[in-house]
């Protein structure tokens, strides 16, 4: 998906694809292994109403698609997504 020239996900998204649990794919990248700011920059946590009009926690991903706002190497979390 992509936002103002930016492609965007949502973690909704990302469980939906992998086909599974939203809480499961939240964990994940909670537990990622990289700098705090790696991970604000990268996975912005925000809300959205789920289907019973409750709030809910969702991480937003928004990859720039610039080396120049890439994190460096070091930066990277250390252990790979795998649903």
């Amino acid at each position: 998906m992509a936002d103002q020239g930016k492609v965007v996900t949502t973690s909704l998204r990302v469980a939906a694809y992998f086909g599974r649990a939203h809480k499961a794919v939240l964990r994940k990248i909670a537990n990622m292994k990289c700098s705090s700011e790696f991970n604000r920059r990268n996975f912005a946590l925000v809300e959205y109403l789920d289907a019973k009009g409750e709030q809910r926690p969702m991480r937003f991903n928004c990859d720039h698609g610039s080396r120049l706002n890439r994190p460096a190497r070091s930066e990277m979390p250390s252990l790979p997504l795998q649903f």
